[in-house]
């Protein structure tokens, strides 16, 4: 058992931003398919609709390969876009998400950053469906050695 001193030492010690970047880059494959799961229904983090296609043939064709989009944009011909979806640390608790694909500069250009990251559904169901609550609480009472 700790004294005070002993916990108050540990205490100064524990940084919670970097358990929640180590639980962050943890769970990057939750995040990653969450983040598909929304462009794959044609929606931007902002819960808004990614876009719409020029063509009309386009879009019957694309409706016809995604029905879950609705005829609305969702980023996926190929697949190396959404596939090549990644996270970068930006600091100790931060992260960006981008695509190290090879379009991203032009799909980007194109759509806009809001099409990448987790809208707050999302983020509430990978702190409570995909394990981010109980690997911080875990990493927490391992930092605090409780």
């Amino acid at each position: 058992m700790a004294t005070i001193k002993q916990f108050n030492d540990i205490l100064k010690a524990f940084d919670f931003e970097q358990v929640i970047g180590e639980t962050m880059f943890e769970k990057r494959e939750d995040i990653y398919d969450l983040n598909r799961a929304e462009l794959t229904l044609g929606y931007r983090v902002t819960g808004e609709r990614i876009g719409v296609y020029a063509s009309p043939a386009y879009e019957r064709m694309k409706r016809q390969m995604n029905p879950s989009a609705g005829g609305w944009v969702d980023l996926k011909l190929t697949g190396s876009f959404q596939g090549e979806i990644t996270l970068r640390m930006i600091g100790k608790a931060n992260a960006i998400v981008y695509s190290q694909d090879s379009k991203f500069a032009k799909i980007i250009g194109q759509y806009g950053s809001d099409i990448l990251g987790l809208p707050n559904k999302r983020v509430s169901e990978l702190i409570e469906n995909r394990g981010f609550k109980s690997t911080l609480q875990k990493k927490t009472k391992e930092g605090l050695r409780l």
